[in-house]
């Protein structure tokens, strides 16, 4: 039952179907912070979560080590004007982690 529903949330990433209330942009990452799979409503662009606007430079020693050490991440930044919310987070398959991005405004993301 897990893996199903992995993988009917991974086919709607690809989609670009609403993650996680549908203000949410959500990536599969690998453990080199490459970008495996992304939603084709991406407004980023981006093939790895080290480049701009996701992680300032002076974060990107912490980012490759907490996903060395399967470790989550949360941060913020600013693209377009825009403040973002970030959530990466080890799915436990693969060293692989879900990333997900939302508007600050819209966000519900790291609510209790």
């Amino acid at each position: 039952m897990l893996s199903t529903k992995r993988i009917d949330l991974l086919l709607d990433i690809g989609k670009g179907d609403d993650i996680l209330g549908g203000n949410t942009y959500t990536y599969l990452i690998s453990e080199t912070g490459n970008i495996l799979v992304d939603s084709k409503k991406d407004i980023f662009n981006q093939s790895t979560i080290f480049s701009q606007p996701y992680f300032d430079d002076s974060d990107l020693e912490k980012v490759a080590h907490s996903l060395a050490s399967q470790q989550d991440i949360t941060s913020s930044f600013v693209y377009g004007g825009e403040q973002y919310q970030a959530l990466l987070k080890s799915i436990g398959t693969n060293n692989w982690y879900l990333f997900s991005v939302n508007m600050l405004e819209d966000s519900n993301l790291f609510a209790d």
